[in-house]
């Protein structure tokens, strides 16, 4: 699955978009992620301060990685997230979840031309988290 997915580096253009697009992506994500949660009360403001640092974390490494094309950094941080984050609350099926609305966000932020360089990284992403989540237990 994963494996089929290529991954070339970008445009130098396309980084740049993506730099000056990554915090508006982030609040973006973030708001929708939130909105879908079902949490309430204080575990809910938590959750927007994990929510936030979590896709900005996603959108720093995928700015590293999108000018190398490199599998092995985004499957380590899969298998980073696999590990740790369940110690921080947040199931696989969240941080699925969070990486198709980061996914949606950079279609509705970035122009085409950009986010179809991106998009693969982020497919790539899902594919190995939807694998992760289908197999937790």
């Amino acid at each position: 699955m994963s494996e089929s997915i290529r991954l070339l580096p970008v445009k130098e253009e396309t980084v740049k978009a993506f730099s000056l697009a990554k915090g508006e992506i982030t609040r973006k994500a973030t708001e929708v992620a939130l909105e879908r949660s079902p949490k309430k009360g204080i575990e809910r403001t938590n959750l927007k301060e994990k929510y936030d640092k979590g896709l900005q974390m996603v959108g720093q490494i995928l700015e590293a990685v999108i000018c190398v094309g490199e599998k092995a950094l985004l499957q380590d941080q899969l298998d980073w997230g696999k590990t740790r984050l369940p110690h921080e609350g947040i199931s696989p099926e969240e941080v699925l979840e969070n990486l198709k609305i980061y996914r949606a966000t950079i279609r509705e932020v970035l122009e085409e031309k950009y986010s179809s360089e991106i998009l693969p990284y982020l497919d790539f992403l899902i594919t190995g988290q939807d694998r992760i989540t289908r197999n937790k237990g």
